[in-house]
């Protein structure tokens, strides 16, 4: 066998074991670069994921952000006592009480009226009526109760007075809807007040009540 022929057998093994390594070496490197690819896939996806998961998160914070607030409003009403059923029997004893501890005269009269709702009734009568189910729970009522009084042979300090104690003592909220003062005598002036009241009061369901 000439020099030749074993060199180009030397070369031809050579040469395939070369492009056996190369194959090798290119099937890793796509392997490496498909690994790549899925694990920047995965890292984008799981991204995306906490993205999502943080946005909800806050999303929900401010939820519950507002619906605290919202119950501490609710909780500073139903505190001054214009949620839940109105505190009338309340109203008049701290009214005599507020009398009382000021010294104002025995010619202090005051009637409580009955509540009314604030919606306008004359425009609800002239709409026609819709159909209700009588055992579906009804909206919360807006009331307003007004207290009136009279006072005579008083000064105008001292009914302010009476009202603004009132005010700080009674379990209420209120404004001075109307008060007049005249009729001048010797003893001092008459005067007409209505303080009113506002509350706002649940009304059950029909079957709730039986």
């Amino acid at each position: 066998m000439s020099d030749l022929k074993v060199i180009l057998m030397r070369s031809k093994v050579g040469l395939s074991a070369l492009a056996a390594a190369l194959l090798v070496g290119a099937a890793a490197i796509a392997a490496s670069l498909a690994f790549r690819d899925q694990t920047l896939n995965s890292l984008a996806a799981a991204q995306q994921v906490e993205e999502s998961t943080t946005s909800v998160i806050r999303q929900k914070e401010q939820t519950l952000k507002r619906l605290t607030s919202e119950i501490e409003h609710y909780r500073l009403l139903e505190k001054k006592g214009m949620l839940g059923a109105p505190d009338r029997t309340g109203w008049t004893e701290q009214f005599l009480a507020s009398q009382k501890q000021l010294a104002i005269p025995d010619s202090l009269t005051y009637t409580l009226q009955p509540p009314k709702p604030l919606a306008d009734q004359e425009n609800a009568a002239t709409s026609p009526a819709e159909p209700t189910n009588p055992d579906a729970p009804k909206p919360a009522t807006p009331l307003f109760h007004d207290l009136d009084f009279t006072l005579t042979g008083t000064h105008e300090t001292e009914v302010l007075k009476l009202i603004q104690d009132y005010r700080t003592r009674v379990n209420g909220r209120f404004r001075v809807n109307a008060c007049t003062l005249g009729a001048p005598t010797p003893q001092g002036l008459s005067a007409n007040c209505t303080l009113r009241f506002f509350t706002l009061t649940q009304v059950t369901s029909a079957a709730a009540k039986q």
